[in-house]
């Protein structure tokens, strides 16, 4: 869960929402679960149960990029990432060979314009994920449920 500073507030909590969800249907589906939301934020417990996850995503907050290696689903917000100058990226860091699938929480929906990414440019970083045989789910203010990826 990438928990970026220049976030609005309300884009993060959907960030740490949304990985509560998948992190909770995961475990209820067996599966084994991790989770990584930065430099600054506490380690992922090292025996996932229901309690000890929402005690862990509770207590999360604004911290640095989380490390991306081995990841199967990223959760950020639309923010611009400061290495790519401009340009938008899908999770091109070197090492990152396992992200199947996306869920770019709209900092536009949350906010309106700002320093993040445009709707135009939201919708081109969808199309790029989607091009790399990835799965992407864009979630805004008024999420549907039930959202998939």
């Amino acid at each position: 869960m990438s928990l970026d500073a220049g976030a609005p507030p309300e884009t993060r909590e959907m960030v740490v929402s949304a990985g509560a969800s998948l992190l909770l249907y995961a475990l209820g589906d067996g599966r084994e679960v991790r989770g990584d939301a930065g430099p600054d934020n506490a380690p992922f417990p090292d025996e996932p149960t229901r309690d000890s996850i929402l005690t862990w995503c509770a207590g999360l907050r604004a911290s640095g990029p989380p490390a991306t290696g081995e990841v199967s689903v990223e959760v950020r917000p639309s923010t611009r990432r400061p290495e790519t100058a401009g340009g938008i990226t899908v999770s091109e860091e070197p090492g990152v060979t396992e992200v199947h699938a996306v869920v770019l929480v709209s900092c536009h929906e949350f906010a309106g314009p700002g320093p993040w990414m445009s709707p135009g440019e939201e919708r081109e970083f969808v199309q790029g994920v989607e091009a790399r045989g990835r799965r992407v789910a864009r979630l805004g203010a008024e999420v549907a449920e039930p959202w998939r990826i």
